[in-house]
C-alpha cells in the first residue's frame, strides 16, 4: 500500500514539475530566447562595394550584451579587415558598430 501511494505521489510531482516548465516558457519567452537575429546592416549584407565604408553598422531584434556580442568583418578573400574595436550604441542597445581598417582594397 505504501509503494503505491508513493507512486502516485511521485507521478503528482513530475506532473507538477511538467506543468511547471511548460507556464514558465509560455510566460517568459524572452528570458529562454538565447540568441539576437541581425535585422539589417549598413552597409546592407553581402553587397559588393568598390569603395570600403568607414564603419560597418549591424541593428538586431533585441538587445545586446556587450561582454558576450561579437562578429568579424571580412572582405571576400576572407582577411579580416575591422578594426576590432566593436561597440554597442548607449542610446540604441540593439546596435553594434565596427571600424573598419584605413587604406584597405576591398577588391
Amino acid at each position: 500500500m505504501t509503494s503505491f501511494l508513493h507512486r502516485i505521489s511521485t507521478r503528482r510531482n513530475i506532473l507538477a514539475a511538467v506543468l511547471l516548465a511548460l507556464c514558465l516558457t509560455l510566460f517568459f519567452p524572452a528570458i529562454v530566447s538565447a540568441h539576437a537575429i541581425l535585422l539589417r546592416s549598413d552597409p546592407a549584407i553581402d553587397a559588393k562595394l568598390n569603395i570600403a565604408p568607414q564603419q560597418v553598422r549591424m541593428w538586431f531584434s533585441e538587445a545586446l550584451n556587450p561582454a558576450f556580442s561579437t562578429a568579424v568583418v571580412v572582405k571576400g578573400d576572407n582577411k579580416r579587415i575591422d578594426n576590432r574595436d566593436a561597440h554597442v550604441s548607449s542610446n540604441v542597445t540593439t546596435q553594434v558598430s565596427y571600424g573598419l581598417v584605413k587604406g584597405e582594397e576591398i577588391n
